[in-house]
C-alpha cells in the first residue's frame, strides 16, 4: 500500500517525480565514461605513442588557431587551443570537448573527421583552411583514445 501522501499527490508532480528519477539513474550511469577499467591484470598500461607537446598542439595551433578562430583573441564559440587548459576545459556552452579515452565520442576528434554533421556542424573544422590530412586526424584520435595526457 501506498503511504498517504503518494496517494493524495497530483498526477502531474508523481509523473515529474518518475521522470527525474529516469534522469538520474541515465546520468549516473554515465557518470564513469571514459573512466580507465582496471582489468586485474596487473600489467603496465602500454607506452603512449603520441604526445600533445610533440605532435598534437601544434596541428592544432596552426590549423584551429590559425585567423585567430580558436586562439586567444576573441575565440569563436568560447572555444580556444592555446594551451591544454583550454582545450580540455568544459564549458557552459560545448560541456566537454575531449573525453579521454573516447575519440568517438569527443566533439574535437568529430569535428575534424567526416563525422563532423553528427555534432551539428554545417563544415568540416578548419572552416578556413584545408582538412586536416589523415594523419594528422590519425595523431589527434591516437592521442584522446590513449588518455589526451598532457605529455
Amino acid at each position: 500500500m501506498l503511504p498517504r501522501f503518494v496517494r493524495s499527490a497530483p498526477p502531474l508532480l508523481l509523473t515529474a517525480c518518475a521522470l527525474l528519477s529516469s534522469l538520474v539513474l541515465v546520468i549516473n550511469s554515465c557518470a564513469d565514461h571514459g573512466r580507465v577499467v582496471d582489468d586485474g591484470s596487473n600489467n603496465p598500461p602500454p607506452p603512449l605513442t603520441v604526445s600533445f607537446k610533440d605532435d598534437v598542439h601544434p596541428i592544432l595551433l596552426n590549423s584551429c588557431a590559425f585567423n585567430s578562430c580558436h586562439g586567444d583573441i576573441n575565440p569563436q564559440h568560447d572555444f580556444k587551443v592555446s594551451t591544454y587548459a583550454d582545450i580540455m576545459r568544459v564549458s557552459s556552452l560545448h560541456g566537454r570537448v575531449v573525453i579521454p579515452g573516447d575519440a568517438s565520442s569527443s566533439a574535437l576528434y568529430i569535428a575534424i573527421s567526416p563525422r563532423y554533421r553528427e555534432i551539428g556542424l554545417q563544415f568540416r573544422m578548419p572552416q578556413f583552411s584545408d582538412s586536416l590530412a589523415s594523419d594528422q586526424q590519425t595523431l589527434i584520435r591516437t592521442w584522446i583514445d590513449e588518455g589526451a595526457n598532457d605529455n
